[in-house]
């Protein structure tokens, strides 16, 4: 199963997981603190040297990074009314 981790207030991890929910795919959501004293986990700059959401973990364990390339991934599952491209909608 797909796995996002995410920071709710990103706008970058919204856009992905807005993509997400309209593939409507089953995944699983993983909040990631990214500010505070303790930092950011040691497991997430494993999946993520750069420490920046969203991250996808798909369902080999391999993690996709950047929302752009994680609409790109879950694009082939998404159609909006009258047939636009999703990434053409949601970038304006």
């Amino acid at each position: 199963m797909l796995q996002l981790v995410t920071n709710k207030m990103c706008p970058f991890a919204q856009k992905a997981w807005i993509a997400l929910l309209e593939s409507q795919q089953d995944f699983d959501l993983l909040e990631v603190n990214l500010y505070g004293p303790s930092g950011k986990p040691s497991w997430f700059m494993e999946l993520n040297p750069s420490g920046q959401v969203p991250v996808l973990v798909k369902e080999d364990g391999t993690p996709l990074t950047e929302s752009d390339l994680i609409v790109t991934y879950v694009n082939p599952h998404l159609e909006l009314d009258g047939g636009e491209d999703f990434r053409a909608w949601f970038n304006g």
